[in-house]
């Protein structure tokens, strides 16, 4: 995939309900994308109206998959979107998931934020497989 003016990077989007417990065939293959065990991941509950409950379970999946470095960033306010600590994490992520819910919450809490610079720089550098979007009723 070309992004950004013809730099390589990888989307990797998952529709519909993922499997977080029991054989975790999609997440295993976003593991394996990532970097494996030595993956540092990063959970965007941004789009979740229970971000922390969603972050727990996403993080208690990739850890069951062998993953130690797992974050969970949550954006639940536009302001949080401008978190250093979060900034950090998501640049140094191989890879960024971001978790189903309410799609539009993405754009109008991260979108033209540093978070959103960020994570596109991420994918412009070809090092990191992007997470999940689920459509809404």
């Amino acid at each position: 995939m070309l992004i950004n003016g013809g730099v390589r990077g990888k989307l990797f989007v998952i529709g519909g309900k993922v499997d977080r417990e029991g054989e975790r065939k999609i997440l295993k293959e976003f593991v394996r994308q990532a970097g494996g065990a030595e993956a540092r991941l990063v959970v965007m509950t941004v789009a979740s109206d229970e971000p922390r409950e969603t972050g727990d379970d996403y993080r208690l999946a990739f850890r069951a998959l062998g993953v130690a470095d797992v974050r969970v960033v949550d954006v639940s306010r536009r302001r949080d979107a401008f978190d250093p600590e979060s900034l950090r994490a998501i640049e140094r992520a191989t890879a960024v998931f971001f978790t189903g819910g309410d799609q539009l919450h993405v754009t109008s809490l991260i979108g033209g934020t540093p978070c959103r610079v960020c994570s596109t720089a991420d994918k412009a550098r070809g090092s990191s497989s992007r997470g999940r979007a689920r459509a809404r009723p």
